[in-house]
């Protein structure tokens, strides 16, 4: 028996597809439920599945301890509803750490992910430490087939390594292949999984050297600053997201965004702060209000994922589209183009120079006003907390940063979450004021 709690738009349903496929290659008998009532984008979905030599009467859904608790998301994994199924000295767990917002964290923005700490103290304690296997499966293909659209087969790979999957290898091949989608790709995955239990040093080494590749002069972006670099972790966190504000606007765009962070690296090593967390939340905050996903970026992100979504021989690509402009005109359902819309999103992408400009034709609605104004206060302050931070008023400091994760959503949703930022910007600023370090 086993449990797979996920999120929609993750693949859950498709893994259980293929398990239960392969289990039936294999002569086993197979009952199942996908319990999907909550799986619009980033919901909650979860497959239970029960393989057997013998028939299997009664209710699909679980009602007993599982033998395997394979978690697609971490904070659908975390639940206790789910982990009521676990049995210890008998479930085995294989969970992924890999950080992906959930649909709830839209409508209540206060709500953050689990840290993998978390994730590792909650399971080893249920299914005890030789049992739990935590992977980031987003991490590892796209650094090895470069798109994490692969992960959950790949989790699946460490599933059936780790002997919880009692299956033939060939017949999960096999099933992979009768899907018929991205099969050399999900193949790979699955292998890869594999490879990760089997021998982890190697696939690391595999991993580095392919991050090695994508750092090469090439394609390294803006080079980072002293302050940046003399911390690993933040100078990955940083150079990833340099690259992708070059393309996201250019290369000074990405350089800016360098000199405000490596000025908050620089503060806080004065201040003797060593955990890096104020610098690691600029970085991050800093990199979401810049890049605020407008019409020019809705572009960029359709071309770049072109080739995935056309991949199949015959396939015919549409998009159904609402922007902001439309709908400030009065139109208030999406409409959907063809093909032929592929050339609007060329000169889209090729005008993203106009962004923020007066002759910016998207620019004059309030949502983008608003997220150019946030961008330039949030720099503001940053810059503000920087010639005040110190070890006392870190921890706020930390905490300010930090904000920008309330701002999510799109449209409506969008601005009351930045009203519920900006109340919440105020009470820490007030706080710093009231600080008699920061006076």
């Amino acid at each position: 028996t086993m449990r797979m709690p996920g999120v929609g738009g993750t693949g859950v349903v498709t893994v259980s597809q293929i398990i239960g496929m392969a289990a039936t290659h294999a002569g086993l008998h197979v009952q199942g439920l996908d319990q999907t009532g909550l799986s619009q984008k980033a919901g909650a979905v979860v497959s239970d599945l029960r393989l057997s030599t013998r028939p299997l009467p009664g209710s699909n859904q679980l009602s007993r301890a599982v033998d395997l608790y394979l978690g697609f998301d971490q904070v659908v994994a975390l639940s206790p509803g789910h982990l009521s199924t676990i049995a210890p000295g008998r479930t085995v767990a294989v969970v992924s750490t890999s950080p992906v917002p959930t649909a709830d964290m839209v409508t209540h923005p206060d709500r953050t992910l689990p840290t993998s700490a978390r994730v590792a103290e909650v399971l080893s304690e249920l299914v005890g430490p030789e049992r739990l296997f935590l992977v980031d499966p987003v991490r590892l293909t796209e650094r090895l087939l470069g798109s994490a659209v692969f992960a959950n087969v790949l989790l699946l790979g460490v599933a059936f390594q780790a002997g919880a999957l009692p299956l033939p290898s060939e017949s999960i091949e096999r099933a992979i292949e009768l899907n018929g989608v991205a099969v050399p790709q999900n193949l790979a995955a699955f292998r890869w999984g594999r490879a990760w239990i089997a021998d982890r040093a190697q696939v690391a080494a595999v991993v580095e050297r392919e991050k090695d590749h994508e750092a090469s002069p090439s394609r390294a972006g803006p080079a980072l600053p002293d302050a940046i670099r003399q911390d690993p972790e933040l100078a990955e966190l940083v150079s990833l997201r340099a690259r992708d504000l070059e393309e996201y606007q250019s290369p000074a765009y990405a350089a800016h965004y360098l000199e405000v962070v490596a000025l908050a690296a620089r503060a806080e090593q004065q201040a003797g702060q060593r955990s890096g967390a104020f610098s690691a939340a600029v970085a991050r905050g800093l990199h979401k209000l810049m890049a605020y996903k407008d019409e020019y970026e809705v572009a960029r992100l359709h071309l770049e994922a072109l080739p995935i979504e056309a991949r199949e021989p015959g396939a015919r690509v549409s998009w159904h589209l609402q922007p902001p402009i439309f709908k400030s005109l009065g139109l208030e359902r999406k409409i959907e183009v063809g093909p032929w819309f592929r050339y609007a999103f060329v000169a889209l992408r090729a005008a993203r120079s106009l962004r923020g400009t007066p002759l910016d034709p998207f620019g004059h609605t309030q949502v983008r006003r608003t997220e150019r104004r946030l961008a330039a206060q949030y720099e503001a302050d940053v810059r503000r907390l920087v010639k005040i931070l110190t070890s006392e008023n870190h921890a706020l400091a930390c905490e300010l940063a930090r904000l920008p994760e309330i701002v999510r959503g799109y449209e409506e949703v969008k601005m009351r979450n930045v009203a519920h930022y900006e109340e919440r910007r105020r009470e820490l600023l007030d706080e710093l004021a009231r600080s008699p370090v920061s006076a």
